[in-house]
């Protein structure tokens, strides 16, 4: 019996062949565009490309799954391997090819790539690779931003086949897959608008990820600076004659003496500080023990998620050096730790058990913390002048300094480490004029606002990521404010490749 012929097509079928039907047109495009099924305009898995060399040792690119980048969609580690030891058992493909990965999880991540810079102009690779090759009505980038859309892989994930874990796209669904096609030079200022406006998103990406990795540093520089009075130079030579620290600290002294007067109390003489480096004129080092009028423990009483009680401030809530009102535990107003462990604006909160990396984190209590108490891991300091101290003491307790010298402190027992209130008080602290502590605080505060808005571009990066998303929806869908609606029409341009084309053409 003799094989069936296949029926020649006329070139108006081959066009309603190539055409998506209206009602299978998932939006509307420009008047100039038209859908077209995919496997029209590009081939999809082509033959495998066979060198006219009759040697096999020369060398030719070799692309593994693992060298796409499902970041940045390129091929970032290209391989080089012998002919002979890739021309079977591997896909094949030639310059400019549009690559893109058909197994799970590589496809949803968004592995893609145009097939570049190959060794004599062709290479291999991975077998999980499909290979789109276009034709000359398709502009290869434009092809490359569709697969690497998200709303393609979506669309490539609801159709995949196979065993969980081993699920892939079939080669049918990207022949088959409506492709709304522009005019041939609408395509060409599509992908230079995509390209340019995607630049810009990287580049932000990358200012983000810049200021992600440079935002400790950033804060534990600016404290440093501070701390050692290089903040407040300039400050200093503008306003000289500035009464020293030590006129603050003999008030400070009056002030204890008078506080315990008559009432039988009296500190311990601290020991003398070996100083940790050279301060400023007028500033000198202290005790934080000199400047604390008390330290308390906190409570140990049970508490409930009622509500109608007295909140109670745990080591949880304190991040970053400030309190965080999250995941609140309460205690009945009428208890007796109530009275005598609110807390009060500019206090301090430090954390005297954690793990050894958090222990000794410290928060400045604020006035909508007022009337709050606290749990039995966190230790309240009470400074004198703690309304222009507490900010101060605070951020230096955070500092690098105050962090190395309190873990030198630390006992640890069954995976906990401890920092008790003696030891604590113990830490020596750099002590500036009183004019300049509220001149350091203004110029700290004030860095730390433009670190806020720095976290808030950091917080930006999913809005990044969605507006990388609608650039390329907007670019399918003729909006980018590039097409010319008196452009040859890309009917028109089809008509013309189908009157006269040989199927096996390619670009």
């Amino acid at each position: 019996m003799s094989a069936i012929k296949k029926k020649t097509l006329t070139p108006e079928e081959m066009l309603q062949e190539a055409r998506v039907p209206e009602e299978e047109q998932p939006y509307e495009v420009p008047g100039n565009w038209v859908w077209v099924r995919l496997g029209q305009i590009a081939i999809i898995n082509p033959p495998k490309y066979n060198p006219k060399n009759d040697e096999e040792d020369f060398l030719t690119t070799f692309i593994p799954m693992s060298s796409v980048s499902d970041v940045h969609g390129i091929i970032e580690k290209p391989e080089a391997r012998k002919y002979y030891d890739v021309k079977k058992g591997y896909t094949s493909f030639l310059e400019d090819d549009v690559l893109f990965a058909k197994i799970t999880p590589c496809m949803e991540n968004g592995k893609a790539a145009i097939a570049k810079n190959l060794l004599n102009g062709f290479g291999y690779g991975s077998t999980e690779f499909h290979v789109l090759r276009v034709k000359k009505i398709l502009n290869n980038h434009l092809l490359y931003y569709l697969v690497r859309s998200q709303y393609f892989r979506n669309q490539a994930k609801a159709v995949m086949t196979g065993a969980v874990g081993q699920q892939r796209v079939p080669k049918n669904f990207l022949n088959e897959y409506p492709f709304p096609l522009p005019p041939v030079p609408e395509q060409k200022r599509i992908v230079a608008r995509v390209e340019s406006l995607l630049d810009k998103i990287n580049q932000a990406k990358e200012l983000i990820d810049e200021a992600r990795e440079t935002f400790a540093d950033r804060r534990a520089v600016i404290l440093a600076k501070a701390f050692r009075g290089e903040l407040t130079k300039k400050w200093r030579e503008q306003t000289p004659n500035t009464e020293p620290a030590e006129k603050l600290l003999e008030r400070i002294k009056e002030e204890k003496a008078k506080l315990s007067n008559g009432k039988g109390r009296k500190q311990a003489e601290l020991p003398p500080i070996e100083t940790p480096y050279e301060l400023p004129e007028g500033w000198c080092w202290v005790r934080l023990g000199e400047i604390t009028e008390t330290s308390t423990y906190g409570s140990s009483a049970k508490t409930s998620d009622d509500v109608d009680g007295i909140p109670v401030l745990r080591m949880g809530n304190i991040q970053d050096g400030e309190i965080q009102l999250n995941d609140l535990k309460y205690l009945q107003s009428e208890h007796e730790d109530v009275k005598k462990l609110t807390l009060e604006t500019n206090d301090l909160l430090f954390n005297r058990t954690n793990s050894y990396e958090l222990v000794g984190k410290t928060a400045l209590v604020r006035s909508e913390h007022n009337k709050m108490i606290y749990a039995s891991y966190l230790i309240r300091i009470s400074l004198y002048k703690k309304e222009f101290f507490g900010q101060y003491i605070c951020w230096y307790i955070n500092s690098y300094q105050g962090k190395m010298f309190l873990k030198s402190q630390i006992t640890q027992q069954v995976g906990q480490a401890n920092i008790n209130a003696k030891k604590l008080l113990m830490l020596p602290v750099p002590i500036p004029p009183e004019s300049e502590i509220k001149t350091i605080t203004s110029l700290v505060k004030k860095q730390i606002s433009i670190e806020k808005e720095i976290k808030a571009l950091i917080n930006l990066n999913n809005l990044i990521e969605r507006l990388n998303e609608n650039i390329l929806s907007v670019a399918f869908r003729g909006q980018l404010g590039t097409n010319d609606p008196t452009e040859k029409s890309a009917l028109e341009t089809l008509k013309e490749i189908i009157s006269e084309r040989d199927k096996s053409e390619i670009k």
